[in-house]
Protein backbone atom coordinates (compact mmCIF):
# COMPACT_ATOMS: atom_id res chain seq x y z
CA UNK A 1 0.00 0.00 0.00
CA UNK A 2 1.38 3.59 -0.67
CA UNK A 3 -0.74 6.12 0.66
CA UNK A 4 1.64 9.16 -0.53
CA UNK A 5 0.13 8.64 -4.09
CA UNK A 6 -3.57 9.65 -2.95
CA UNK A 7 -1.78 13.21 -1.48
CA UNK A 8 -1.12 15.46 -4.14
CA UNK A 9 -1.03 19.78 -3.63
CA UNK A 10 -3.12 21.92 -5.65
CA UNK A 11 -2.96 25.76 -6.71
CA UNK A 12 -7.06 27.36 -5.40
CA UNK A 13 -8.27 30.53 -5.70
CA UNK A 14 -7.52 32.02 -1.91
CA UNK A 15 -11.41 33.10 -2.49
CA UNK A 16 -12.44 29.38 -2.55
CA UNK A 17 -10.45 28.17 0.18
CA UNK A 18 -12.19 30.70 2.20
CA UNK A 19 -15.70 28.54 2.00
CA UNK A 20 -13.83 25.44 1.41
CA UNK A 21 -11.08 24.45 4.30
CA UNK A 22 -9.74 21.35 5.52
CA UNK A 23 -11.83 18.22 5.04
CA UNK A 24 -14.50 20.19 4.38
CA UNK A 25 -12.74 21.04 0.36
CA UNK A 26 -12.41 17.35 -0.09
CA UNK A 27 -15.43 16.39 1.43
CA UNK A 28 -17.00 19.02 -1.34
CA UNK A 29 -15.42 17.66 -4.01
CA UNK A 30 -16.52 13.79 -3.12
CA UNK A 31 -20.04 15.64 -3.20
CA UNK A 32 -19.77 16.61 -6.48
CA UNK A 33 -18.41 13.82 -8.46
CA UNK A 34 -21.65 12.36 -6.84
CA UNK A 35 -23.78 14.63 -8.69
CA UNK A 36 -26.16 13.27 -11.67
CA UNK A 37 -25.46 14.12 -15.30
CA UNK A 38 -28.69 16.18 -15.36
CA UNK A 39 -27.61 18.45 -11.87
CA UNK A 40 -24.32 19.15 -13.75
CA UNK A 41 -25.53 20.07 -17.33
CA UNK A 42 -28.19 22.27 -15.45
CA UNK A 43 -25.42 24.41 -14.28
CA UNK A 44 -22.94 23.99 -17.36
CA UNK A 45 -20.27 22.65 -16.12
CA UNK A 46 -18.40 20.99 -18.37
CA UNK A 47 -19.77 23.49 -21.31
CA UNK A 48 -17.90 26.70 -22.63
CA UNK A 49 -21.16 29.02 -21.26
CA UNK A 50 -20.07 27.66 -17.81
CA UNK A 51 -17.72 30.76 -16.87
CA UNK A 52 -20.28 33.03 -18.13
CA UNK A 53 -23.46 30.94 -16.25
CA UNK A 54 -21.70 30.61 -13.17
CA UNK A 55 -21.66 33.71 -10.92
CA UNK A 56 -18.75 32.70 -8.52
CA UNK A 57 -16.62 31.47 -11.41
CA UNK A 58 -17.65 34.57 -13.42
CA UNK A 59 -16.55 36.71 -10.38
CA UNK A 60 -13.07 34.94 -10.11
CA UNK A 61 -12.32 35.06 -13.87
CA UNK A 62 -13.21 38.62 -13.90
CA UNK A 63 -10.62 39.24 -11.09
CA UNK A 64 -7.55 40.71 -12.65
CA UNK A 65 -4.69 38.82 -9.86
CA UNK A 66 -6.40 35.65 -8.21
CA UNK A 67 -4.59 34.84 -5.61
CA UNK A 68 -3.89 31.67 -5.45
CA UNK A 69 -2.82 28.80 -2.40
CA UNK A 70 -1.15 25.65 -2.52
CA UNK A 71 -2.67 23.41 -0.46
CA UNK A 72 -2.91 19.29 -0.31
CA UNK A 73 -5.63 17.09 -0.73
CA UNK A 74 -6.06 13.34 -0.37
CA UNK A 75 -8.21 12.16 -3.32
CA UNK A 76 -7.26 8.73 -4.85
CA UNK A 77 -5.86 9.24 -7.94
CA UNK A 78 -9.47 7.70 -10.07
CA UNK A 79 -11.02 10.09 -7.73
CA UNK A 80 -8.59 12.54 -9.64
CA UNK A 81 -9.44 11.97 -12.83
CA UNK A 82 -12.89 11.45 -12.21
CA UNK A 83 -13.07 15.59 -11.20
CA UNK A 84 -11.47 16.38 -14.84
CA UNK A 85 -13.75 14.19 -16.40
CA UNK A 86 -16.82 15.00 -15.15
CA UNK A 87 -15.75 19.00 -15.37
CA UNK A 88 -14.23 18.43 -19.25
CA UNK A 89 -11.30 20.15 -17.45
CA UNK A 90 -7.24 18.48 -18.47
CA UNK A 91 -5.69 20.20 -15.35
CA UNK A 92 -6.89 19.18 -11.80
CA UNK A 93 -6.57 22.70 -10.23
CA UNK A 94 -8.96 23.75 -13.12
CA UNK A 95 -11.35 21.11 -12.44
CA UNK A 96 -11.46 21.65 -8.76
CA UNK A 97 -12.18 24.67 -9.23
CA UNK A 98 -14.72 24.43 -11.36
CA UNK A 99 -16.20 21.73 -9.13
CA UNK A 100 -16.37 24.15 -5.94
CA UNK A 101 -17.99 26.82 -8.31
CA UNK A 102 -20.25 24.16 -8.94
CA UNK A 103 -21.21 23.15 -5.98
CA UNK A 104 -22.03 26.60 -4.40
CA UNK A 105 -24.68 26.79 -7.00
CA UNK A 106 -25.93 23.33 -7.05
CA UNK A 107 -26.47 23.40 -2.97
CA UNK A 108 -28.98 26.49 -3.31
CA UNK A 109 -31.09 24.94 -6.47
CA UNK A 110 -31.24 21.83 -4.34
CA UNK A 111 -32.71 23.30 -1.11
CA UNK A 112 -35.10 25.03 -3.67
CA UNK A 113 -36.39 21.80 -5.33
CA UNK A 114 -36.39 20.20 -1.85
CA UNK A 115 -38.70 22.93 -0.91
CA UNK A 116 -40.75 22.69 -4.02
CA UNK A 117 -41.29 19.01 -5.22
CA UNK A 118 -41.16 15.94 -4.32
CA UNK A 119 -38.11 13.99 -4.76
CA UNK A 120 -38.05 11.64 -8.26
CA UNK A 121 -37.76 7.91 -7.89
CA UNK A 122 -34.64 6.21 -8.00
CA UNK A 123 -33.43 3.64 -9.99
CA UNK A 124 -30.29 1.00 -8.69
CA UNK A 125 -27.31 0.59 -10.58
CA UNK A 126 -27.72 -3.34 -11.28
CA UNK A 127 -30.05 -4.95 -13.21
CA UNK A 128 -32.11 -7.85 -11.65
CA UNK A 129 -34.55 -10.44 -12.50
CA UNK A 130 -38.04 -9.75 -11.33
CA UNK A 131 -36.85 -5.78 -10.83
CA UNK A 132 -40.02 -4.15 -9.60
CA UNK A 133 -39.20 -0.72 -11.46
CA UNK A 134 -42.83 -1.14 -12.82
CA UNK A 135 -44.25 -0.93 -9.82
CA UNK A 136 -42.10 1.72 -7.76
CA UNK A 137 -44.64 4.94 -8.57
CA UNK A 138 -47.52 2.43 -7.32
CA UNK A 139 -45.56 1.34 -4.26
CA UNK A 140 -44.80 4.91 -3.43
CA UNK A 141 -48.62 6.23 -3.19
CA UNK A 142 -49.60 3.20 -1.41
CA UNK A 143 -47.07 4.00 1.36
CA UNK A 144 -47.86 7.75 1.18
CA UNK A 145 -51.20 6.47 1.80
CA UNK A 146 -50.22 4.04 4.51
CA UNK A 147 -48.88 7.25 6.36
CA UNK A 148 -51.36 9.25 6.25
CA UNK A 149 -53.85 6.62 7.17
CA UNK A 150 -52.03 4.39 9.89
CA UNK A 151 -49.76 6.31 12.05
CA UNK A 152 -49.09 3.00 13.83
CA UNK A 153 -46.98 2.15 10.83
CA UNK A 154 -43.32 3.07 12.03
CA UNK A 155 -41.50 0.10 10.32
CA UNK A 156 -40.93 -1.53 6.71
CA UNK A 157 -39.67 -4.78 6.56
CA UNK A 158 -38.86 -6.85 3.00
CA UNK A 159 -37.61 -10.19 3.59
CA UNK A 160 -36.82 -10.52 -0.58
CA UNK A 161 -34.28 -7.38 -1.06
CA UNK A 162 -33.46 -8.46 -4.74
CA UNK A 163 -32.18 -5.47 -6.69
CA UNK A 164 -33.24 -2.93 -3.83
CA UNK A 165 -35.59 -0.69 -5.87
CA UNK A 166 -38.59 -0.84 -3.76
CA UNK A 167 -36.97 -0.68 -0.59
CA UNK A 168 -34.30 2.08 -1.34
CA UNK A 169 -37.22 4.20 -2.93
CA UNK A 170 -38.90 4.00 0.21
CA UNK A 171 -36.29 4.84 2.51
CA UNK A 172 -35.21 8.02 0.25
CA UNK A 173 -39.19 8.99 1.12
CA UNK A 174 -38.84 8.65 4.60
CA UNK A 175 -42.09 7.54 5.29
CA UNK A 176 -40.80 4.85 8.08
CA UNK A 177 -38.52 5.66 10.98
CA UNK A 178 -37.29 2.07 10.68
CA UNK A 179 -36.51 0.31 7.28
CA UNK A 180 -35.40 -3.21 7.63
CA UNK A 181 -34.63 -5.64 4.03
CA UNK A 182 -32.88 -9.10 3.59
CA UNK A 183 -30.90 -10.74 1.13
CA UNK A 184 -29.71 -14.17 0.58
CA UNK A 185 -27.06 -13.95 -1.42
CA UNK A 186 -23.61 -12.58 -0.23
CA UNK A 187 -22.65 -11.14 -3.53
CA UNK A 188 -25.34 -8.81 -3.65
CA UNK A 189 -24.65 -8.09 0.30
CA UNK A 190 -21.35 -7.10 -0.35
CA UNK A 191 -22.76 -4.62 -3.32
CA UNK A 192 -25.06 -3.02 -1.11
CA UNK A 193 -21.94 -2.50 1.33
CA UNK A 194 -19.58 -1.27 -0.66
CA UNK A 195 -21.78 1.21 -2.40
CA UNK A 196 -23.08 2.26 0.85
CA UNK A 197 -19.20 2.76 1.98
CA UNK A 198 -17.22 3.94 -0.62
CA UNK A 199 -19.63 5.14 -3.26
CA UNK A 200 -17.44 8.03 -4.47
CA UNK A 201 -14.57 5.14 -4.86
CA UNK A 202 -16.68 2.82 -7.08
CA UNK A 203 -18.35 5.58 -9.08
CA UNK A 204 -14.65 7.15 -10.10
CA UNK A 205 -13.58 3.43 -10.43
CA UNK A 206 -16.31 2.99 -13.31
CA UNK A 207 -15.71 6.45 -14.83
CA UNK A 208 -12.17 5.56 -15.19
CA UNK A 209 -13.11 2.30 -17.08
CA UNK A 210 -15.62 3.58 -19.61
CA UNK A 211 -13.00 6.57 -20.11
CA UNK A 212 -10.34 3.79 -20.55
CA UNK A 213 -11.85 1.64 -22.75
CA UNK A 214 -13.55 4.96 -25.12
CA UNK A 215 -11.31 6.58 -28.00
CA UNK A 216 -9.84 8.92 -26.20
CA UNK A 217 -8.62 6.36 -23.36
CA UNK A 218 -7.69 3.91 -25.59
CA UNK A 219 -4.81 6.29 -27.16
CA UNK A 220 -2.95 6.06 -23.62
CA UNK A 221 -4.57 2.97 -21.94
CA UNK A 222 -1.45 2.06 -20.37
CA UNK A 223 -2.00 5.57 -18.29
CA UNK A 224 -5.42 4.82 -17.95
CA UNK A 225 -5.29 1.40 -16.58
CA UNK A 226 -2.01 2.80 -14.33
CA UNK A 227 -4.33 5.17 -12.55
CA UNK A 228 -7.04 2.37 -12.04
CA UNK A 229 -4.28 0.23 -10.51
CA UNK A 230 -2.36 3.01 -8.74
CA UNK A 231 -5.63 3.74 -6.76
CA UNK A 232 -6.52 -0.17 -5.98
CA UNK A 233 -2.95 -0.55 -4.72
CA UNK A 234 -2.65 2.27 -2.26
CA UNK A 235 -5.76 0.09 -0.48
CA UNK A 236 -5.45 -2.77 2.08
CA UNK A 237 -5.68 -6.35 -0.59
CA UNK A 238 -8.38 -7.40 1.24
CA UNK A 239 -10.81 -3.96 0.19
CA UNK A 240 -8.83 -3.85 -3.29
CA UNK A 241 -9.82 -7.59 -4.29
CA UNK A 242 -13.90 -7.09 -2.59
CA UNK A 243 -14.25 -3.73 -4.48
CA UNK A 244 -12.91 -5.82 -7.48
CA UNK A 245 -15.38 -8.72 -6.82
CA UNK A 246 -18.28 -6.25 -6.60
CA UNK A 247 -17.54 -4.80 -10.00
CA UNK A 248 -17.63 -7.92 -11.56
CA UNK A 249 -20.32 -8.68 -9.24
CA UNK A 250 -21.94 -5.18 -10.86
CA UNK A 251 -20.68 -5.16 -14.38
CA UNK A 252 -22.26 -8.91 -14.48
CA UNK A 253 -25.79 -8.00 -13.31
CA UNK A 254 -25.96 -5.29 -16.17
CA UNK A 255 -24.62 -7.61 -19.01
CA UNK A 256 -21.45 -6.65 -19.78
CA UNK A 257 -19.32 -9.34 -18.47
CA UNK A 258 -19.98 -12.15 -20.22
CA UNK A 259 -20.04 -15.94 -19.21
CA UNK A 260 -16.75 -16.87 -20.77
CA UNK A 261 -15.21 -13.58 -18.98
CA UNK A 262 -17.09 -14.93 -15.51
CA UNK A 263 -15.38 -17.80 -16.07
CA UNK A 264 -11.79 -16.60 -16.60
CA UNK A 265 -11.87 -14.42 -14.13
CA UNK A 266 -13.43 -17.07 -11.49
CA UNK A 267 -10.89 -19.48 -13.01
CA UNK A 268 -7.85 -17.12 -12.38
CA UNK A 269 -9.40 -16.55 -8.76
CA UNK A 270 -9.71 -20.54 -8.10
CA UNK A 271 -5.81 -21.19 -9.08
CA UNK A 272 -3.79 -22.08 -6.07
CA UNK A 273 -1.28 -21.76 -8.52
CA UNK A 274 -1.82 -18.14 -9.60
CA UNK A 275 -1.50 -14.79 -8.05
CA UNK A 276 -4.47 -12.82 -9.65
CA UNK A 277 -2.92 -9.40 -8.73
CA UNK A 278 -4.89 -5.96 -9.48
CA UNK A 279 -3.16 -5.52 -12.97
CA UNK A 280 -4.41 -8.74 -14.24
CA UNK A 281 -7.98 -8.62 -12.81
CA UNK A 282 -8.41 -4.76 -14.49
CA UNK A 283 -7.00 -5.36 -17.87
CA UNK A 284 -9.35 -8.82 -18.55
CA UNK A 285 -12.46 -6.50 -17.18
CA UNK A 286 -11.38 -3.71 -19.26
CA UNK A 287 -10.68 -6.36 -22.59
CA UNK A 288 -14.49 -7.13 -21.45
CA UNK A 289 -15.91 -3.14 -21.56
CA UNK A 290 -14.47 -2.97 -24.96
CA UNK A 291 -16.00 -5.68 -26.70
CA UNK A 292 -19.17 -4.60 -24.90
CA UNK A 293 -18.67 -1.21 -26.59
CA UNK A 294 -17.30 -3.21 -29.83
CA UNK A 295 -20.69 -5.36 -30.02
CA UNK A 296 -22.90 -2.10 -29.50
CA UNK A 297 -21.30 -0.21 -31.68
CA UNK A 298 -21.92 -3.04 -34.26
CA UNK A 299 -25.50 -3.55 -33.31
CA UNK A 300 -26.10 -0.05 -33.48
CA UNK A 301 -24.91 0.59 -37.60
CA UNK A 302 -26.90 -2.84 -38.43
CA UNK A 303 -29.89 -1.07 -36.86
CA UNK A 304 -29.03 2.14 -38.04
CA UNK A 305 -26.72 2.31 -41.25
CA UNK A 306 -24.80 4.88 -40.06
CA UNK A 307 -21.23 4.49 -38.20
CA UNK A 308 -21.51 5.47 -34.50
CA UNK A 309 -20.36 8.03 -32.98
CA UNK A 310 -18.33 7.32 -29.82
CA UNK A 311 -21.47 8.90 -27.66
CA UNK A 312 -23.88 6.65 -29.44
CA UNK A 313 -21.74 2.94 -28.44
CA UNK A 314 -23.18 3.59 -24.67
CA UNK A 315 -25.96 4.59 -25.75
CA UNK A 316 -27.07 1.65 -27.62
CA UNK A 317 -29.59 0.09 -27.73
CA UNK A 318 -31.36 2.55 -24.81
CA UNK A 319 -29.94 5.43 -22.52
CA UNK A 320 -29.63 3.45 -20.20
CA UNK A 321 -27.64 0.74 -21.45
CA UNK A 322 -24.42 3.28 -21.38
CA UNK A 323 -21.99 2.27 -18.52
CA UNK A 324 -21.55 5.89 -17.51
CA UNK A 325 -25.09 5.61 -17.09
CA UNK A 326 -25.26 3.22 -14.52
CA UNK A 327 -23.55 4.88 -11.86
CA UNK A 328 -25.46 8.63 -12.65
CA UNK A 329 -27.36 7.99 -9.59
CA UNK A 330 -25.33 6.02 -7.13
CA UNK A 331 -25.26 8.74 -4.85
CA UNK A 332 -28.92 8.92 -4.25
CA UNK A 333 -28.90 4.70 -3.78
CA UNK A 334 -26.09 5.08 -1.40
CA UNK A 335 -27.60 7.80 0.29
CA UNK A 336 -31.10 5.50 0.78
CA UNK A 337 -28.71 2.56 1.55
CA UNK A 338 -27.44 4.21 4.94
CA UNK A 339 -31.05 4.38 6.24
CA UNK A 340 -31.40 0.72 5.49
CA UNK A 341 -30.83 -2.39 7.78
CA UNK A 342 -29.93 -5.05 5.93
CA UNK A 343 -29.46 -8.80 6.74
CA UNK A 344 -27.98 -12.41 5.45
CA UNK A 345 -30.67 -15.10 6.50
CA UNK A 346 -32.98 -16.77 5.50
CA UNK A 347 -36.19 -15.30 3.75
CA UNK A 348 -38.79 -16.88 5.88
CA UNK A 349 -36.73 -16.93 9.25
CA UNK A 350 -36.51 -13.53 8.77
CA UNK A 351 -40.11 -12.48 7.76
CA UNK A 352 -40.94 -14.77 11.21
CA UNK A 353 -39.34 -11.63 13.14
CA UNK A 354 -41.92 -9.32 11.80
CA UNK A 355 -45.06 -11.23 10.87
CA UNK A 356 -47.56 -10.34 14.08
CA UNK A 357 -45.94 -6.89 14.40
CA UNK A 358 -48.20 -4.40 13.24
CA UNK A 359 -45.81 -1.71 13.16
CA UNK A 360 -44.45 -2.75 10.34
CA UNK A 361 -45.14 -2.93 6.29
CA UNK A 362 -43.99 -6.20 5.18
CA UNK A 363 -43.31 -6.33 1.27
CA UNK A 364 -42.98 -9.57 0.13
CA UNK A 365 -41.75 -10.28 -3.73
CA UNK A 366 -40.20 -14.17 -3.47
CA UNK A 367 -38.89 -16.05 -5.90
CA UNK A 368 -41.81 -16.94 -8.48
CA UNK A 369 -42.41 -21.15 -7.75
CA UNK A 370 -40.91 -23.28 -10.60
CA UNK A 371 -39.73 -20.47 -12.28
CA UNK A 372 -37.22 -20.34 -15.09
CA UNK A 373 -35.38 -17.39 -14.56
CA UNK A 374 -34.09 -17.78 -10.80
CA UNK A 375 -30.95 -19.34 -10.02
CA UNK A 376 -32.47 -19.42 -6.22
CA UNK A 377 -35.46 -21.75 -5.38
CA UNK A 378 -38.68 -21.01 -3.06
CA UNK A 379 -40.59 -23.83 -3.16
CA UNK A 380 -44.95 -23.79 -3.49
CA UNK A 381 -44.24 -25.27 0.15
CA UNK A 382 -42.52 -21.96 1.03
CA UNK A 383 -45.10 -19.72 -0.30
CA UNK A 384 -47.97 -21.25 1.76
CA UNK A 385 -45.61 -20.98 4.35
CA UNK A 386 -45.09 -17.40 4.04
CA UNK A 387 -48.83 -16.51 2.73
CA UNK A 388 -49.45 -18.30 6.34
CA UNK A 389 -47.17 -15.51 8.28
CA UNK A 390 -48.93 -12.67 6.21
CA UNK A 391 -52.49 -13.99 7.46
CA UNK A 392 -50.63 -14.43 10.83
CA UNK A 393 -49.95 -10.19 10.06
CA UNK A 394 -52.96 -9.27 8.84
CA UNK A 395 -55.02 -10.89 12.18
CA UNK A 396 -53.44 -8.28 14.02
CA UNK A 397 -53.55 -5.60 12.18
CA UNK A 398 -50.22 -5.44 10.02
CA UNK A 399 -50.33 -4.70 6.68
CA UNK A 400 -48.38 -6.78 3.97
CA UNK A 401 -48.70 -6.27 -0.37
CA UNK A 402 -47.51 -9.52 -2.05
CA UNK A 403 -46.08 -10.41 -5.47
CA UNK A 404 -46.77 -13.45 -7.64
CA UNK A 405 -47.00 -14.85 -10.47
CA UNK A 406 -50.28 -16.22 -11.76
CA UNK A 407 -48.39 -17.53 -15.42
CA UNK A 408 -46.73 -20.65 -15.71
CA UNK A 409 -43.15 -20.42 -16.72
CA UNK A 410 -42.01 -19.45 -20.27
CA UNK A 411 -39.99 -21.74 -22.54
CA UNK A 412 -36.98 -19.49 -23.41
CA UNK A 413 -37.27 -20.79 -27.00
CA UNK A 414 -39.67 -17.88 -28.64
CA UNK A 415 -40.29 -20.53 -31.50
CA UNK A 416 -41.59 -23.52 -29.35
CA UNK A 417 -45.19 -24.09 -30.23
CA UNK A 418 -46.55 -24.30 -26.38
CA UNK A 419 -50.11 -24.18 -25.62
CA UNK A 420 -49.58 -22.47 -21.98
CA UNK A 421 -53.19 -21.74 -21.43
CA UNK A 422 -54.26 -25.27 -19.08
CA UNK A 423 -50.76 -24.51 -17.20
CA UNK A 424 -51.97 -21.07 -16.36
CA UNK A 425 -55.08 -22.64 -15.00
CA UNK A 426 -52.72 -24.47 -12.65
CA UNK A 427 -50.86 -21.97 -11.16
CA UNK A 428 -53.52 -19.30 -10.83
CA UNK A 429 -55.33 -22.22 -8.86
CA UNK A 430 -52.45 -22.44 -6.94
CA UNK A 431 -51.77 -18.51 -5.97
CA UNK A 432 -56.08 -19.01 -5.34
CA UNK A 433 -55.19 -21.47 -2.82
CA UNK A 434 -52.28 -19.17 -0.77
CA UNK A 435 -55.14 -16.15 -0.61
CA UNK A 436 -58.89 -17.19 -1.51
CA UNK A 437 -61.43 -16.29 1.15
CA UNK A 438 -59.18 -14.84 3.45
CA UNK A 439 -60.34 -10.77 3.26
CA UNK A 440 -57.67 -9.80 0.82
CA UNK A 441 -57.65 -7.80 -2.38
CA UNK A 442 -55.85 -8.41 -5.58
CA UNK A 443 -54.47 -7.23 -8.76
CA UNK A 444 -53.44 -8.48 -11.88
CA UNK A 445 -50.57 -6.83 -13.80
CA UNK A 446 -49.59 -7.73 -17.42
CA UNK A 447 -46.50 -7.79 -16.92
CA UNK A 448 -45.18 -9.09 -20.75
CA UNK A 449 -47.33 -8.46 -23.43
CA UNK A 450 -45.04 -10.58 -26.05
CA UNK A 451 -45.61 -13.39 -23.55
CA UNK A 452 -48.81 -12.70 -21.33
CA UNK A 453 -47.06 -12.76 -17.80
CA UNK A 454 -49.46 -11.72 -15.25
CA UNK A 455 -48.23 -10.66 -12.35
CA UNK A 456 -50.34 -10.72 -9.50
CA UNK A 457 -49.95 -8.33 -6.45
CA UNK A 458 -52.33 -9.11 -3.07
CA UNK A 459 -52.64 -7.29 -0.17
CA UNK A 460 -54.85 -6.87 2.71
CA UNK A 461 -55.34 -3.10 2.02
CA UNK A 462 -58.87 -2.02 0.20
CA UNK A 463 -57.09 -0.32 -2.38
CA UNK A 464 -58.66 1.85 -5.97
CA UNK A 465 -59.30 -1.33 -8.46
CA UNK A 466 -58.15 -3.73 -6.20
CA UNK A 467 -60.66 -6.62 -6.36
CA UNK A 468 -61.77 -9.10 -2.99
CA UNK A 469 -59.86 -12.26 -3.42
Amino acid sequence: MNQKQNTTSVSIPTTLLKQFSGKALVNTLKEFIGTTAKERKSLSVGEKNFKVENAAYRQLVDTKSQDRQKVSIRLFPTERQALKLLTNQKVLHNAITVALCAMMTLKDSRQNHSISQQPKPIYPATSYMGCKKWFTKMCLGIMDYIKNNFPYCKGYAEPFMGGGILVENVAVQNYFKNIVANYYDTNNLDYFQTIRTYMVFFKSLVLGLDYASSPAGEKNVAKSTAIITTSLESMHPCKASKILDVLEFFLGQNKIITKSYKKQLSDLKNDPDVNPNISVRISIILECITNWKEKNAREYENKTGKKPKPQDISKYPTQAHGLHKKVDCLAEEAAALQQIRISNKDALAFLRKYAGNPEYVLICDPPYFDSLEYEETFSYNEHIELAKLLEKHAKTGGLFIYFGRITAPRSNDTNASICYSERDKVYKGKYGRLFRGKGFFYKDFLYKKSTGIIERVVTNLELPDYSPY
